[in-house]
């Protein structure tokens, strides 16, 4: 009988034993994905992380600018001090970058980007519409252009037996389709409508960064830049990490950088109330 017992508590301690793992581990796994992050019950910055490839709507493990604007709208400044956002991503569709800056233009707080690996292209017009961008030493910056480029496969269906008819209500309808050749019409046509987006692409950045038209020539071409040239540039205001942020943060708040509480990041798609959310006032 005395056997049976011990056997019992030997079996009872292991199972407290491996709990008692497990909690700690899950603990640390939250601390450490979150870092800097507080409880979303008690934090006042709130922040926004846009990560992968920017559209209109989701697509894989892209961000939906619908999303991202919205999850943006929803934080009530009465109980912020500031608005941080997280950025890493390749850029993606232009109307994808103006829908979420004109969302962050609607929040009256001070704002700020920190890059934690690329802002390109129109994730930079992102970065740039939030006044200050801090960003990690080994960063990409930059990617200001459009493309409008694609793949032809009029050979590889010729190859296969295939035949394009075209039947349309107008010459241009077709312009740019994969399957049909391209001619220089259409070439001409879908080159001035992507300048045309360039010079949308190059206002916005020259409202919210005040860039110069020669800043703006010496960088526009489509290169990517790392921090440290990316600063000289312009395109970003500080090479730091999350403490410089809050330094930023707390300069900008006129609060001590204790007392600055950065809120659980708000993901695209994430549907529950979020940190400041109107419709939980």
């Amino acid at each position: 009988m005395k056997k049976y017992i011990v056997v019992i508590i030997l079996v009872v301690a292991l199972v407290s034993l491996v709990v008692t793992i497990i909690v700690r581990s899950n603990n640390n796994k939250t601390s450490s994905d979150n870092v800097g992050a507080s409880s979303n019950d008690n934090c006042n910055v709130a922040a926004v992380s846009i990560s992968g490839f920017l559209n209109t709507e989701s697509a894989g493990s892209g961000n939906s600018s619908l999303q991202v604007a919205d999850a943006i709208r929803r934080i009530d400044p009465k109980d912020k001090k500031a608005l941080l956002v997280y950025m890493d991503s390749p850029g993606g569709m232009p109307a994808a970058a103006e829908e979420v800056s004109d969302a962050l233009n609607e929040v009256n707080l001070p704002k700020v980007t920190f890059v934690r690996g690329a802002a390109l292209s129109s994730a930079y017009w992102i970065a740039a519409s939030t006044g200050h961008i801090v960003a990690l030493g080994a960063s990409t910056i930059g990617s200001i252009g459009i493309t409008s480029s694609y793949l032809d496969e009029v050979g590889l269906n010729q190859m296969r037996g295939y035949v394009y008819h075209e039947i349309t209500t107008g010459p241009y309808k077709d312009a740019g389709r994969v399957d049909k050749p391209l001619t220089a019409e259409d070439k001409k046509y879908i080159q001035d409508t992507t300048d045309k987006m360039f010079q949308v692409f190059l206002k916005a950045l020259k409202t919210y960064r005040d860039f110069s038209d020669d800043q703006l020539k010496a960088f526009s071409d489509g290169k990517y830049y790392l921090a440290d040239d990316a600063l000289k540039l312009g395109l970003i205001d500080q090479i730091g990490g999350f403490g410089d942020v809050k330094a930023y943060l707390a300069e900008k708040t006129n609060t001590s950088v204790g007392d600055l509480l950065i809120c659980q990041p708000v993901m695209a798609g994430d549907s529950g109330s979020s940190v400041g959310d109107k419709s939980s006032q």
